[in-house]
């Protein structure tokens, strides 16, 4: 009965039965293996047919084949020979792909974002041959993507990205190791290489630059195609701009801009926005104002005068509304 074991290297082996008490080298590491003897013969009727200066050789080098009963059988030759010594029938080869560790992807993930760590996460399934799990991981992500996109869009420029960030990493992580943490230490154990990290980093960068390109084609959609009040504008400078629509024309928004330079509203440090729209005949003026200012009374006070100085100096005392708003100009509050 053929007899199993296991040579240090982690490598399974099978040898015929009457080779139990010898050693062989693995034909994986080249290391001498025992032979251990099987159950049903005891260590003494074997060793007594082995000669002692013989029990233990070095490698040993190729030589005739010896009868039966010479001593040169106490140690196996190189096994190089089919039947000498054979590999396990249910032995699983050393895997030749690559996988990235549930650690990588977590830094991928925390460094470059969830694009990348989500193609690890896909790589990974589909070099085990797994392709069903690769394809549910790949929907999952477009999934996320989307609704992170939505979020970042939506979310004011003050939010800090940190806090968007750092759960989106925790969860990607944890994905990755409990997904996949199992079949990356079993991949290991049967002596597989972990992937470069050079690559998952070079896949992390290109996951960013896509992540970046889905944030501005979402925003130029929203802002050119699905929000009209973002179409048109005149732009002062260093992101001092005024949008006109709903009856406003580009002249009242140049006239409108020219008066906020006058009042030092528009004072070349940029970031500022003020949209410009009619309401019968009222000019609507909405400020693109932070958090904060929707609760300060006297910003309030101060933006109203502001509004009202506009009407007398570009539209010859015409009526003026002003609003309050987000960056896309969503309505926070009417004064």
């Amino acid at each position: 009965m053929p007899i199993d074991l296991t040579c240090s290297c982690g490598r399974q082996l099978r040898v015929a039965d009457d080779l139990a008490g010898r050693q062989g080298q693995c034909p994986a590491c080249g290391a001498l293996v025992e032979i251990p003897l099987p159950p049903s013969v005891s260590a003494g009727t074997i060793a007594s047919s082995v000669d002692p200066l013989h029990a233990v050789t070095d490698r040993p080098a190729p030589q005739e084949p010896a009868e039966g009963d010479a001593p040169a059988y106490a140690v196996t030759p190189l096994p190089y020979e089919p039947g000498a010594l054979e590999t396990n029938e249910h032995e699983i080869e050393r895997p030749r792909y690559r996988l990235y560790s549930p650690g990588t992807i977590g830094l991928v993930a925390f460094l470059t974002g969830p694009v990348g760590a989500f193609v690890l996460l896909i790589l990974n399934y589909w070099r085990l041959a797994r392709r069903r799990a690769a394809w549910i991981t790949m929907v999952c992500g477009a999934l996320t993507l989307v609704a992170l996109v939505a979020i970042s869009v939506a979310l004011p420029d003050s939010f800090p990205s940190v806090l968007l960030g750092v759960p989106v990493f925790l969860v990607l992580w944890g994905v990755a190791k409990g997904a996949q943490g199992a079949d990356y230490e079993a991949h290991r154990l049967q002596g597989g290489a972990s992937a470069s990290g050079w690559a998952a980093a070079g896949i992390g960068v290109l996951g960013v630059v896509t992540y970046l390109g889905l944030i501005f084609g979402a925003v130029f959609l929203y802002e050119d195609f699905l929000n009209p009040d973002l179409r048109h504008k005149v732009d002062f400078g260093n992101e001092e701009e005024v949008y006109y629509t709903k009856g406003a024309t580009e002249a009242d928004a140049r006239a409108l801009g020219q008066y906020l330079k006058g009042a030092k509203y528009f004072d070349g440090q940029g970031g500022k926005s003020v949209r410009l729209s009619t309401d019968g005949d009222r000019l609507v003026i909405g400020f693109v104002v932070q958090d904060w200012v929707v609760k300060d009374v006297q910003a309030h006070e101060e933006l109203r005068q502001m509004g009202q100085q506009a009407s007398q100096e570009a539209f010859g005392g015409r009526p003026v509304v002003v609003e309050l708003c987000d960056e896309y100009f969503e309505v926070k509050k009417r004064l």
